[in-house]
């Protein structure tokens, strides 16, 4: 019996230990409901509710710091900091006594909601009839200011250069941080098919660390520049944005680092803001600011056929992705997920070139596709006279042939890399069209056009990993 008690005051005690979720208590700022996944708590009496999304509700910046696992909130000139499991609070460096500590949940930091929402100026209310919390604040609109002072946010706006295996810079685009923790807001495309990244801020460059949140099919991507304080930018809204309303645009076109142009939104539509200020090649992943110097949008496209013809991804969708939990993403995570079309980009962006005798011989192109029985097929071609097959023809004369034999197996590899337990057949052609019959090719090779000219497709190589076993055949 005593036993039956004791674990009956067990069980007791450990339900009692659990937090109470408020999924009923209604929550509204300013007239405008929230709904918060997950779900607030209560605790000793206080509403607790999730860090990120209230700070954000509650019209400020919120940055997390991992080493010291404090929050911090920041909204014009007041700072507000909790740290996880303490009963004391910072407002603008003044400590204040806490009814309930910040708390981890499941993964999701928590905050108690009266405090904070005083701390930034709200008049909080609770109704007990109707389980609802009212938070009333002033809200106040930046002033527009002008294009010289939204010019001074270069400072957080940098370039960002992606390398291949051998180091070679492959890419280049634009980045723009978005916290003193250096996280770096860019598009998808500037890094697909890389193996590592810096990022250029002024004359320093900080190694990239990995990839803390993305989504390829919106083309976002949030990286992590290694160091800290940081210069940061501010987050507009994107959902309240006008047509014909002023627009800068900050990033480095051409590899041109901090260019600054002018513009005003023409449209929106689609899912994206279509602008005026004129941007290029390498602007990619730069900011878009509105006239009192937030940003609004990522700027991805232009149609180079026309003028002025420029879009960017609203910044709401990036808030939207950082809702959840941040990964730590690689490049080499993000390689295994690549497209074939994106991966025989990236053979070429890394194995499309050897030095063999002395003689620098390029590939021209790379094709990835899977067959019927979901072997992978590779193809690779040198194509036209002014191809490196000579070169190539030049290292067999000489003897070299164990050298391109061995680049052949390091393309094997990689592929065998990408796609495990997969049969791999790939091939290296040389094609060329002839005015005269090319005795030199088998006939097989040759095809014979309507205009008299003779078309060759010579193998010049063949791999396969087939039965388990590397075979590579240079002909």
């Amino acid at each position: 019996m005593k036993r039956i008690i004791s674990f009956i005051i067990i069980i007791f005690v450990l339900l009692t230990a659990l937090p109470a979720y408020a999924a009923e208590v209604g929550v509204y700022i300013n007239g405008k409901s929230y709904s918060f996944d997950p779900a607030p708590i209560i605790e000793d009496g206080s509403t607790l509710v999730p860090m990120r999304a209230f700070f954000e509700a509650m019209g400020a910046k919120v940055y997390w710091n991992d080493e010291t696992r404090t929050v911090t909130g920041v909204k014009g000139d007041r700072v507000v900091q909790l740290t996880i499991g303490s009963r004391k609070g910072y407002v603008d460096g003044q400590a204040r006594p806490l009814s309930a500590a910040a708390k981890i949940i499941d993964g999701h930091t928590f905050i108690p909601l009266r405090f904070v929402g005083e701390a930034l100026d709200g008049i909080v209310n609770y109704n007990d009839k109707t389980s609802t919390i009212t938070i009333n604040y002033k809200e106040t609109r930046p002033e527009n200011i002008s294009t010289v002072e939204i010019a001074r946010n270069q400072k957080a706006v940098g370039s960002i250069l992606g390398y291949n295996k051998n180091g070679e810079e492959i890419s280049q685009g634009s980045g723009f941080l978005i916290d003193s923790s250096g996280s770096v807001v860019t598009n998808y495309h500037v890094i697909n098919g890389i193996d590592s990244a810096e990022f250029v801020l002024g004359e320093k460059k900080y190694r990239i660390g990995g990839i803390r949140y993305y989504d390829s099919e919106r083309d976002i991507a949030v990286l992590n520049a290694e160091g800290d304080n940081f210069p940061f930018v501010t987050l507009g809204d994107s959902s309240s944005v006008e047509v014909g309303e002023k627009v800068v645009a900050i990033g480095s076109p051409l590899g041109f680092n901090n260019i600054v142009s002018e513009g005003i939104i023409s449209a929106v539509r689609d899912g994206e803001v279509q602008f005026t200020a004129p941007i290029s090649p390498g602007s990619s992943g730069g900011a878009l600011f509105n006239d009192r110097g937030e940003v609004i949008g990522i700027t991805f496209a232009t149609y180079m056929s026309g003028q002025n013809l420029n879009l960017a991804i609203p910044i709401n969708e990036v808030k939207d992705l950082m809702k959840g939990q941040a990964g730590d993403t690689t490049f080499i995570d993000l390689k295994r997920q690549m497209s074939n079309e994106d991966f025989a980009q990236y053979l070429a962006d890394n194995y499309s070139h050897a030095n063999v005798n002395n003689l620098d011989i390029w590939l021209d192109w790379f094709s990835v596709s899977e067959s019927d029985d979901g072997d992978i097929i590779v193809l690779a071609a040198f194509k036209g006279a002014e191809s490196s097959y000579s070169d190539w023809l030049s290292v067999l004369i000489d003897g070299k042939k164990k050298d391109i034999t061995v680049w052949m197996e390091e393309i094997l590899g990689e592929v065998e890399t990408q796609y495990p337990e997969r049969t791999i057949g790939g091939a290296v052609y040389y094609i060329d069209t002839f005015s005269d019959y090319p005795y030199a090719f088998d006939a097989k090779e040759i095809e014979k056009n309507e205009d008299g000219t003779y078309d060759v497709t010579h193998m010049a190589a063949f791999f396969t990993n087939a039965g388990g076993k590397h075979e590579v055949i240079i002909y």
